[in-house]
């Protein structure tokens, strides 16, 4: 989704946000800044370096669904990479599936093209993982209470 970032009135730059994380609201891309840009004035991160925030009069605004209201919105500056990246931080307007509901990345997160067989492996394999993880979180407990019941029994 092509957006346009604003800084209070003035046009800093456009992204196109094709990478997302749908369980946290994120979408991120490549931001290409204009002539307005300085990344001593808007960059959060320069370099792999937090050097504060700048970000308080920022505006993300899409053509086909107007302003996207966010948690947070940072400017991530790579100028040894010659990389810019811009991040929307849990987007709370319009709704996440509204503006990525077609994306690939959300349609396989939440598994919308997968047929009924197939969620229903998927669910069971999840719940079979889930098991495992609670029998692995008693085996040490279970291996201390047995070394110590060992340990007594020796004693005595």
């Amino acid at each position: 989704m092509h957006v346009s970032i604003f800084n209070r009135d003035t046009l800093i730059g456009h992204a196109n946000l094709s990478e997302l994380d749908p369980p946290m609201g994120v979408a991120t891309g490549a931001f290409v800044p204009t002539a307005d840009y300085a990344r001593t004035d808007h960059a959060n991160v320069v370099d792999g370096d937090y050097v504060g925030e700048r970000s308080q009069g920022f505006r993300v605004l899409s053509e086909a669904h107007g302003k996207i209201e966010s948690q947070a919105i940072a400017i991530l500056d790579w100028p040894t990479l010659g990389e810019i990246e811009l991040h929307v931080l849990g987007i709370t307007n319009p709704d996440y599936e509204a503006l990525f509901g077609d994306h690939p990345t959300y349609r396989a997160y939440y598994g919308l093209d997968l047929s009924d067989e197939e969620r229903l492996a998927r669910d069971q394999a999840v719940r079979a993982s889930l098991r495992a993880r609670d029998v692995r979180a008693w085996l040490w407990p279970l291996a201390i209470l047995a070394l110590i019941g060992t340990v007594i029994f020796w004693i005595f």
